[in-house]
């Protein structure tokens, strides 16, 4: 385990210090053009290595460790501030590639994905850009990311600002998800037609979690006595309109397996 944080550690280092990297997701072109207390790889391991305590605390540790000369909280938010967020989300992508994952189920990778909402810190900036939900008291960020249950490590996340659409978020996963053995598994809300044939398309395994009115052929199944039948599904231009379903390359032909599963508190899942 040791040597894996090790070749993370590198990955991360080696990543932030190149040029390309440092050009591609600093917020303007001149930002960190002139020798500062403070440059990009710097405040890269500052924001990284934050432990949540307070920002004194945080800026007076980082100078010991790095022996750079004290800097004030203005500048250290100003530094951070012309850091683009992509570079953290393009390390969380290049990172999570080197953590192997060893447990997997018959050979297949198990990814979760799911919605996620949270609050933020009640600023004025944050406040004209992130606008305060019905009911809330701060403002809320809505998220939707993928998990590798089995080894406990995030694949990727897309972030948006309040209540965002969950599906939109799924497409924009699955376009940058690198293929391999892995079997996607999906909660009820995120079952789509168009969803279907995108993972077809990509070759990818899912299970997905259904309600009752998902497609008249499950509300059939769910009404038979049978556990376990794959159903087949017909898309056609007129019954795409009738049922409102939309970005489907049609026509559209797919079959499904359908199981039923009793909970411990006998109501059933499709």
């Amino acid at each position: 385990m040791k040597k894996i944080i090790k070749e993370v550690i590198e990955v991360i280092k080696n990543t932030i210090n190149k040029e390309e990297f440092i050009t591609k997701h600093k917020t303007n072109e001149k930002d960190f053009t002139r020798k500062r207390k403070l440059g990009f790889r710097e405040i890269m391991y500052f924001v990284l290595g934050f432990s949540n305590s307070c920002l004194d605390f945080e800026k007076d540790c980082f100078c010991d460790v790095f022996k750079i000369e004290k800097v004030s909280n203005a500048v250290v938010c100003k530094a951070r501030d012309k850091v683009k967020f992509t570079a953290f989300r393009e390390l969380l992508s290049v990172t999570q590639q080197f953590i192997p994952a060893q447990n997997k189920y018959k050979g297949y990778n198990i990814i979760a994905v799911d919605g996620v909402k949270g609050e933020l810190p009640n600023t004025k900036e944050i406040k004209d850009n992130y606008k305060l939900s019905k009911g809330c008291l701060y403002p809320q960020f809505h998220a939707v990311t993928s998990f590798d249950v089995l080894n406990s490590k995030f694949i990727d996340a897309q972030i948006e600002m309040e209540t965002a659409n969950e599906r939109k978020l799924v497409y924009k996963l699955l376009e940058n998800h690198i293929p391999g053995k892995d079997i996607i598994l999906y909660d009820r809300g995120f079952a789509s037609v168009d969803l279907i044939q995108k993972l077809e398309e990509k070759g990818i395994y899912f299970v997905a979690r259904v309600s009752k009115s998902f497609i008249k052929e499950i509300n059939e199944f769910t009404k038979q006595k049978t556990l376990d039948k794959t159903i087949h599904i017909d898309y056609t231009q007129e019954r795409a309109k009738k049922s409102k379903v939309k970005d489907v390359k049609l026509p559209y032909s797919f079959d499904l397996r359908c199981v039923r599963i009793f909970l411990k508190s006998k109501q059933q899942e499709i």
